[in-house]
């Protein structure tokens, strides 16, 4: 299959083109194969005969042809005569709606196929020219015009003391979608290494909707939700592969800078292009902006380690997993200041399951820096809790990280929040920050 994409009522729907053996010389009813645009006219929608012939233009209203097309040697068509087949248009489902860039090309008689065309951008990226053509989207990976950009199983070693899955690999999973879409951008690792530009998160807003457990199955959707000038707004959909359940959702806002300096670069043309064609609608509901503490005045020594080398993504930034990771260990030192310690939630059969993340990202680590997490507890409910950490490099003194995070008290058994004792809550109210 070869996807290409041809003008239709002002704007440009992507096709895909298939070579077959086995196309029929004649459509029933015809006594020859088509030998002009006239015969061609003729062939009905989703029609196609075994004659070599190339694209150049197509309409997808059922009561017109499906194509016309246009005589060419084959040694015009290298495709054709390596398949010595038949050229077959189909309709694939439009990647995102939206109008033309202004400038943008309909001209019914010529399209990427077209002998001698030049490229031209369209809906799916400037086709025609091979160094800059965007990555292939595969039919079956576009969702409802959502992208899916992972899909794999939740393994044991990455259940926590909650019995779930744990909140740093669902950020694995969140890196692996970022990737996946970015690419479809033309903003990933080639695009990285030939610019010098690349993506950076600068925040994450995430819902935790229903946990996942050992051995489930899931798969990720992802999307575009907003375009600025030097950034985007991704959108990404974790669901249970087995039930259909949304389980996570996350709005990740992502900062296109200069590798070495992390300077913020304008979008490029083509990036933002396809960027505005990927735009989904974003129905997860607004986060809540909450007070925060100004200072660290109150907060408590929760983690403190070095950064590994290992920890490094494709693009050279410490990954967010390991961010979470390091967050993860910092909630335990936490929580356990006002009495849900290890050992309570063992004996008790209790636990801590977070709910919310608002993750945001403003510095700089590498392989080597010293890291640390001061937190502090911030809200206390009648189940839930709500504690702030900020992370910090010791080498800098540079704050990196902060994440607001809001959890409920566990029923280990039930799988249900259940309230906190008294004892606990009392203690938790005694050192609140403000």
């Amino acid at each position: 299959m070869l996807p290409i994409a041809i003008p239709i009522d002002g704007a440009i729907e992507p096709v895909v083109v298939t070579f077959t053996r086995k196309a029929p010389k004649k459509m029933a009813g015809q006594i020859r194969g088509p030998r002009s645009r006239n015969d061609a006219n003729a062939i009905p929608v989703g029609g196609h005969t075994g004659d070599t012939l190339t694209l150049t233009t197509a309409r997808a209203r059922p009561n017109l042809p499906a194509a016309k097309y246009a005589r060419v040697r084959r040694a015009n068509c290298q495709s054709a005569t390596r398949f010595r087949g038949s050229v077959i248009a189909r309709p694939v489902p439009t990647l995102l709606s939206g109008p033309c860039s202004p400038g943008r090309s309909t001209d019914s008689d010529k399209t990427s196929l077209t002998p001698g065309a030049q490229a031209r951008p369209t809906r799916v990226g400037l086709l025609g020219s091979p160094d800059r053509r965007l990555p292939p989207v595969e039919e079956e990976d576009i969702v409802n015009d959502w992208l899916e950009t992972y899909r794999g199983i939740v393994y044991r070693w990455e259940v926590d003391h909650n019995d779930h899955l744990t909140v740093a690999f669902y950020f694995a999973r969140l890196g692996d979608a970022m990737l996946a879409l970015l690419a479809s951008l033309g903003l990933g690792v080639a695009y990285t290494r030939r610019r010098g530009s690349l993506c950076v998160t600068a925040g994450c807003y995430v819902r935790y909707v229903r946990e996942l457990r050992v051995g489930d199955i899931m798969h990720v959707v992802s999307g575009v939700i907003a375009v600025e000038r030097d950034a985007l707004v991704l959108g990404h959909k974790l669901f249970n592969s087995e039930t259909g359940d949304v389980c996570t959702t996350v709005e990740q806002r992502v900062r296109h800078v200069e590798a070495r300096r992390q300077a913020a670069r304008p979008l490029p043309a083509a990036q933002r292009r396809a960027a505005e064609q990927r735009r989904v609608e974003w129905d997860v509901p607004a986060r809540e902006r909450r007070p925060r503490p100004s200072g660290l005045d109150g907060f408590h020594e929760s983690s403190r380690d070095t950064v590994k080398p290992d920890e490094v993504d494709v693009f050279g930034q410490v990954a967010l997993m390991h961010y979470i990771h390091r967050f993860s260990a910092a909630n335990g030192h936490a929580t356990a200041v006002f009495g849900i310690t290890p050992g309570y939630m063992r004996n008790e059969r209790r636990g801590f399951s977070t709910f919310e993340f608002q993750l945001e990202l403003g510095g700089v680590l590498r392989p080597g820096d010293p890291v640390r997490v001061r937190s502090a507890l911030v809200h206390v409910g009648n189940s839930s809790m709500r504690l702030f950490h900020v992370m910090t490099n010791e080498r800098t003194g540079e704050r990196v990280a902060t994440l607001e995070q809001l959890g409920v008290h566990l029923d280990m058994d039930a799988r249900r929040p259940t309230p906190l004792p008294d004892a606990i809550r009392d203690r938790a109210k005694a050192i609140l920050v403000s």
